[in-house]
């Protein structure tokens, strides 16, 4: 509903107000806004936001966008609900890296050890050496009276929080790290855990930690644990092993398997070959595969695929006529982008998402327009698909983007409103423009 809150007041706005605000009420409107917000009031701040935007015919308001923003982020993080902080968390990847870097350390103490872990994550992204001791203590057991006898959910959340700052700590680094409690952990009874664990000991660099990690690889063990365990063999310079073992990836009949294999070969140039994936995975009975042999083959510049590509905007499934379409595109054939542009509307959220993604890593800017009717789609997958569009490392120029992310700054759906506050901190900080 709220989504419908500034179009309401742009009708008010112009039924009411045709002319410019006075120089003396438009700053009254500005303190009473700088107020709701430094009060906690962000909702009232951002419909009050819009409405001084539609009487003062003024598209932005920068400085006032970036108080709003900062104080939703500053209440998302001090929510009751750990839900909502862990949201909050992981939206600050898109803000400024020092409000991000000093809000990650704050979530280091938090109540809940899944918000502390995506704290963590989030330290290892901002990749700041001086984290590292801050991290350090995440490490801590946990107190003897808290550790029982059988496996709690507490205790689980505990040892995944530990590889998580293992993790962290070695991309860091950080040199004197012990490889025991990963190799441990890969015996956890919990297979997000063990992965966890491979990805630390990839980190950590510890030719000890082969036999441990050669066994991620056995078949009849969670795939998220295979593919960490690839990962981390391929950090330690095992190619061969994994060429090998992309290549049986791409033979089985999983179609999760399969996109990982033919991801080897576009980014590591290992497992199955370019022809291969034209020959094979773009017939291939899962559409999710057929869809990821599109986009790679477009992506590879494999010109050979064209003809195939062609084919593939017949079949039956939206996803693989969208990624085809977008392979062509790569391919040269910039009248295919017509086929992406229109799945935007299809019914399934998941093809508008993905078409709004291809438009963006196509780095057109004709589709801005798309992109901002696109932030009142019903589906939040949809939105944020849209307001990643205006990211500023993105194909618009940051002094245009502030109109854009004003609007889901008022989402209904946290994960959205989150996203376009952090990108609003990125763009715009005041004291680089004093």
């Amino acid at each position: 509903m709220k989504r419908l809150v500034p179009l309401i007041l742009l009708l008010a706005a112009a039924c009411v107000a045709p002319g410019r605000m006075r120089r003396e009420v438009v700053e009254q409107n500005r303190r009473e806004i700088l107020a709701l917000a430094g009060e906690g009031k962000t909702d009232q701040a951002w419909e009050k936001y819009f409405e001084l935007v539609n009487r003062s015919a003024v598209d932005q308001y920068p400085d006032l966008l970036f108080e709003i923003a900062t104080e939703t982020l500053r209440q998302g993080m001090r929510a009751p609900h750990p839900e909502v902080r862990l949201q909050a968390v992981r939206s600050l990847r898109y803000a400024d890296g020092d409000f991000a870097f000093d809000a990650a350390i704050v979530r280091l103490e938090d109540a809940d050890l899944s918000v502390r872990a995506a704290a963590a994550d989030l330290l290892l992204e901002l990749a700041r050496p001086e984290a590292a001791k801050l991290i350090r203590s995440q490490l801590k057991p946990l107190p003897a009276a808290e550790q029982e006898l059988f496996m709690t959910d507490r205790l689980r959340a505990h040892e995944k929080l530990r590889m998580h700052a293992l993790l962290a700590l070695a991309a860091l680094g950080e040199k004197s790290l012990p490889t025991a409690p990963a190799v441990d952990a890969m015996s956890s009874s919990d297979p997000r855990t063990r992965a966890l664990a491979a990805r630390a000991l990839g980190e950590m660099g510890s030719r000890d930690a082969l036999p441990s990690l050669r066994y991620g690889l056995e078949e009849g063990i969670e795939w998220q644990v295979n593919a960490a365990s690839a990962e981390a063999l391929l950090k330690l310079g095992e190619r061969g092993l994994i060429d090998g073992f992309a290549l049986e990836a791409a033979q089985c009949e999983y179609p999760e398997k399969i996109v990982w294999a033919i991801d080897q070969r576009q980014y590591h140039d290992l497992g199955p070959t370019v022809d291969w994936i034209l020959k094979e995975g773009t017939y291939n009975r899962s559409e999710e595969v057929r869809a990821r042999a599109a986009v790679a083959l477009g992506e590879m510049n494999a010109n050979q695929a064209v003809p195939r590509l062609k084919e593939m905007l017949r079949h039956f499934e939206a996803i693989v006529r969208v990624s085809a379409a977008y392979a062509l595109v790569r391919l040269n054939n910039r009248a295919k982008i017509r086929v992406i542009v229109d799945a935007t509307h299809f019914p399934d959220p998941e093809v508008r998402a993905r078409s709004v993604e291809y438009l963006v890593a196509l780095g057109n800017r004709r589709y801005v327009r798309l992109f901002r009717s696109l932030q009142e789609d019903p589906d939040a997958r949809v939105r944020l698909a849209a307001t990643l569009a205006f990211r500023p490392d993105g194909i618009i120029p940051p002094d245009e983007t502030f109109k854009y992310l004003a609007w889901p700054l008022g989402d209904d759906d946290a994960t959205v409103k989150f996203a376009a506050a952090a990108l609003i901190r990125s763009i715009w900080q005041p004291k680089a423009r004093e």
